[in-house]
């Protein structure tokens, strides 16, 4: 089927106008397609003046059968048309109320205006003119937007943006109103007591009660301040008398000795003691070692090894608070040395340690103790020369009104000897002074010093018979 011209014409002065009622954003576009549109217009008219010769050339009732033939839907759905008469939706324009059947009628009326006249050429310029007009008219329209495209396909997630401002505090908002009353909760723990309120008004006496039980004895008060001395009473009947103290003695025996002590009684103090040897033979085993108050015992030692001795403390229980002490001094070389005591004390008994126990040397030696009762002191020596050796002393704070001497005796050839105390004297101790001393030998071996009963001191030098001084320590308790 071939197009009808005139009306294709007037499609082609319609279509330029129709890029000006597209938006700006695709007037672009929509220009393009207007000048395909125009192009396609100019080559249809040229067809069509072709075609209107050959029709007008031939019988009319070709024309008519020819013009009857062509479809009306297939005309309408021609490119050109479309594309112009779909354009077209400004209410101003006359074609903007045409229906499609009003639409087809134009385009018959240009066919027959070509058929009738003969001259296509000036019906369709005559028509183009009238028609150029309206297209000025519409050019400056603005034409409504486009239809909307279909949505392109999602693009990229773009990155994420900086995080904004924070942006400031609204004001606040009213008070809502007040909720339900909620449910009473459960009961608190008791609170502390409160501070103590201010005493009230004392109120009127009460009547008197009936008289309670007795109480508990309390406990006793604080001793009050002594009061003022009273005046002398009348001397009473003499009483008993009552020693200062009462005095013991203990014994300790061994064989086999090396160092043995001897403790007092319970509730009884140290104030002296001795030693006896019990050698059989001048030797190693009968050296004199020690006999020496120590702490709150008495210590003995014969023999440079396993000896044979008795050991003997002397102790006394005062009636008063009495305190003793031990006082040691030391000597090497030649001479004698003293142990006294100190102010307040009085010496009780005495003792030596001997540091030189070779018995074939003359530097271990027994000489002996004493004590020197006018000076409150015990004095010693050991070794035949230069010796070296401790001497001791036990001192006791006794009332000054206790009275204490010495007594001593000297021994010739003697096969041992006692020096007994006054009547009514107590003996605490003693001491014994060798006076062989060429060499040591069986004759000036030490042998004893001790305290013999309640009133006496024995000594002895020498296996057999000696010669020497013995001393005894005796108190009027």
């Amino acid at each position: 089927m071939q197009p009808n011209s005139a009306h294709e014409q007037e499609a082609c002065l319609i279509a330029p106008s129709a890029a000006s009622l597209q938006p700006r954003r695709t007037q672009s576009r929509v220009l393009a397609s207007s000048v395909v549109a125009l192009l396609g217009c100019f080559a249809v008219i040229a067809i069509v003046s072709m075609s209107s010769q050959d029709q007008i050339n031939s019988k009319p009732s070709d024309v008519l059968t020819q013009q009857q033939q062509p479809e009306e839907e297939e005309l309408w759905n021609s490119a050109t048309y479309h594309n112009v008469f779909a354009s077209e939706t400004r209410p101003s324009a006359p074609w903007k109320r045409w229906t499609k059947k009003q639409m087809r009628a134009e385009i018959w009326k240009l066919i027959k205006v070509a058929e009738t006249t003969g001259n296509e050429a000036n019906a369709l310029k005559a028509k183009m003119s009238a028609m150029g007009k309206k297209v000025e008219t519409v050019q400056k329209m603005k034409g409504p937007p486009g239809r909307r495209g279909a949505a392109g396909p999602r693009g990229l997630r773009g990155e994420q943006g900086k995080r904004g401002t924070r942006g400031p505090v609204g004001v606040a908002g009213p008070r809502g109103p007040a909720g339900p009353k909620g449910e009473t909760g459960h009961k608190g723990s008791r609170g502390p007591p409160g501070p103590r309120g201010t005493p009230g008004i004392r109120g009127k006496q009460g009547p008197r009660g009936n008289k309670g039980d007795r109480g508990l004895r309390g406990a006793r008060g604080v001793q009050g301040a002594v009061g003022p001395r009273g005046s002398p009473g009348k001397p009473g009947p003499m009483g008993k008398q009552w020693p200062l103290a009462v005095c013991e003695t203990r014994t300790r025996s061994s064989n086999h000795a090396g160092v043995i002590t001897v403790n007092p009684s319970e509730g009884y103090t140290v104030v002296g003691g001795g030693m006896k040897s019990r050698a059989t033979a001048f030797n190693k085993l009968a050296v004199f070692e020690e006999s020496m108050p120590e702490h709150q015992h008495w210590r003995c030692d014969i023999g440079a090894g396993p000896g044979r001795l008795d050991c003997f403390v002397r102790a006394c229980r005062f009636h008063v608070p009495v305190k003793c002490k031990n006082v040691k001094v030391s000597k090497t070389g030649s001479g004698v040395r003293y142990a006294s005591c100190p102010s307040g004390y009085t010496v009780m008994d005495g003792g030596l340690y001997n540091k030189r126990r070779s018995y074939k040397n003359k530097n271990s030696g027994f000489e002996g103790w004493w004590i020197d009762g006018t000076r409150n002191r015990v004095g010693g020596d050991a070794g035949f020369g230069s010796g070296a050796f401790n001497v001791y002393a036990r001192c006791c704070n006794i009332p000054k009104s206790t009275k204490c001497v010495v007594r001593s005796h000297k021994f010739n050839l003697s096969a041992g000897g006692v020096v007994g105390c006054p009547s009514g004297y107590t003996v605490t101790g003693g001491g014994v002074v060798n006076h062989i001393r060429n060499k040591p030998s069986a004759s000036n071996m030490f042998m004893a010093a001790h305290p013999r009963g309640n009133s006496a001191y024995r000594c002895k030098t020498g296996l057999g018979k000696g010669t020497f001084t013995c001393y005894a320590r005796c108190c009027k308790f």
